[in-house]
């Protein structure tokens, strides 16, 4: 079953909050544009691209990649980007390290330093078994 790519709804000059891990904010009165995919939101900041790329490829990379581009209709240069900035934002989200502002430091210490509050609710949950272990 191949998925159908084409946006169901798409709200030009709609206001969409950027990305996390560097993404540029909008310029003043950029248009953005929020695309729904099925049941995935895709957001783009509209502005003019200028960096390129220039990959080299197996041809069999390229046989699987072409296929999927012929079943979904998207352009090869969509599929990759959106691809590699998504793999780019996952690694960045598995990083160990991060470097925060002194103040976004002090908030976070403070939150870490306050006593636990119960929730008993959560702790029924937890004593029973998962749903997602096997029985012992």
């Amino acid at each position: 079953m191949s998925s159908n790519l084409e946006p169901i709804l798409i709200l030009p000059d709609h206001p969409v909050k950027p990305q996390s891990y560097g993404a540029p904010a909008a310029p003043h009165g950029a248009a953005t544009t929020r695309a729904l995919y099925g049941s995935e939101t895709y957001s783009e900041i509209v502005t003019t691209k200028t960096e390129r790329w220039n990959l080299r490829v197996t041809p069999a990379q390229d046989a699987v990649v072409r296929k999927v581009l012929d079943e979904s209709g998207e352009s090869l240069n969509d599929f990759v980007v959106r691809h590699a900035v998504q793999a780019a934002r996952d690694d960045l989200a598995d990083h160990r390290v991060f470097v925060v502002e002194d103040d976004a430091w002090n908030e976070l210490q403070q939150l870490l330093a306050r006593p636990p509050v119960s929730k008993p609710a959560l702790t029924k949950l937890l004593a029973n078994p998962s749903v997602l272990e096997p029985p012992s």
